[in-house]
């Protein structure tokens, strides 16, 4: 009987999102369609701990599928952070 990884994938998914964000303002995903990760406030990089925040709250799934009338996720909006064109 083969063990269940899918704990496994969702923390390789979390580690990925975290680290790529935090380093380069954008997952691999993101870098494809031309879309960066920037701070809501003043439009600068995001911090690693706002990266952090970002990648637990998206993991969840609920927070990333919920948006506000601007079409911002929980996750953006607790993390304070924002998608935006390259």
């Amino acid at each position: 009987m083969a063990p269940n990884r899918s704990l496994s994938v969702l923390a390789l998914f979390f580690v990925e999102i975290a680290i790529l964000s935090a380093l380069q303002g954008a997952t691999l995903g993101h870098r494809l369609f031309g879309i960066r990760i920037i701070r809501f406030a003043d439009g600068g990089a995001i911090s690693p701990v706002q990266a952090l925040i970002r990648s637990a709250l998206l993991v969840t799934v609920i927070f990333a599928v919920t948006f506000d009338e601007n079409g911002r996720g929980i996750h953006e909006r607790l993390s304070g952070s924002v998608l935006t064109r390259s």
